[in-house]
């Protein structure tokens, strides 16, 4: 049996996404993935891309496509890398 470590709507908001990916490590899994959405909203966007950028490099994450990830589409390419393989939203 596998276990995902999921994290998703994080709009922005560093502080949240360092205390979940903190609590993700906290037990084994075998996968993380993003659910997308992670800008927008918050005030953090450099920082959460950069934390995201280091789960996919430190971790094999995978982040999905979110309603709200199109934002992103426009960033340089090697910030983040977007899976399109489970498209959602």
């Amino acid at each position: 049996m596998s276990t995902i470590a999921v994290l998703g709507d994080v709009h922005g908001n560093a502080r949240a996404l360092r205390a979940a990916l903190a609590q993700a490590h906290k037990g084994p899994f075998d996968r993380m993935v993003f659910l997308g959405d992670l800008l927008t909203y918050g005030h953090d966007v450099d920082e959460v891309l950069d934390l995201v950028a280091e789960a996919q490099e430190k971790d094999s994450a995978t982040l999905l496509w979110g309603t709200t990830t199109a934002c992103i589409s426009t960033w340089p390419k090697g910030v983040v890398t977007i899976s399109t393989d489970y498209p959602i939203g």
